[in-house]
């Protein structure tokens, strides 16, 4: 309970732990969802599992830093998780056509919780100054 209420009276940690969760969520649910987000986003099995173990991996590897933030580390995060989002957006419209509307969907919103998450983890860092 201490955890739960140290993070919640500090925005950093509280953006960089929503952050991991997003990540974590995004991993289980390439995997959970199987084929059919494959078809939905019009990509191969193989590349949906790549990408389910990459969100994984940066679940995983951003844990210490939502236990002991460091400036510099959350400001590329920050920065990489909005230009993460901004591509994501590219390449829903780009392929726009080829995909089924769960996948625009899906992309969509994935790309938008990144943007987000990064402007919070950005807001958060400038407002604690780390």
């Amino acid at each position: 309970m201490a955890v739960i209420s140290r993070t919640a009276r500090n925005p950093l940690r509280l953006a960089l732990w929503c952050d991991v969760l997003f990540e974590a969520v995004v991993g289980i649910g390439l995997f959970a969802l199987g084929d059919r987000v494959s078809s939905w986003l019009a990509i191969s099995g193989a590349a949906r599992v790549s990408i389910g173990l990459v969100f994984l991996a940066a679940a995983v590897g951003l844990l210490p830093l939502a236990l002991a933030p460091h400036g510099r580390a959350v400001r590329i995060l920050a920065v990489g998780n909005m230009a993460a989002g901004l591509a994501g957006w590219v390449a829903l419209i780009a392929a726009w056509g080829a995909l089924e509307p769960s996948g625009r969907w899906l992309l969509g919103a994935a790309s938008d919780a990144a943007i987000l998450i990064g402007l919070a983890e950005y807001l958060a860092l400038r407002r604690q100054r780390v």
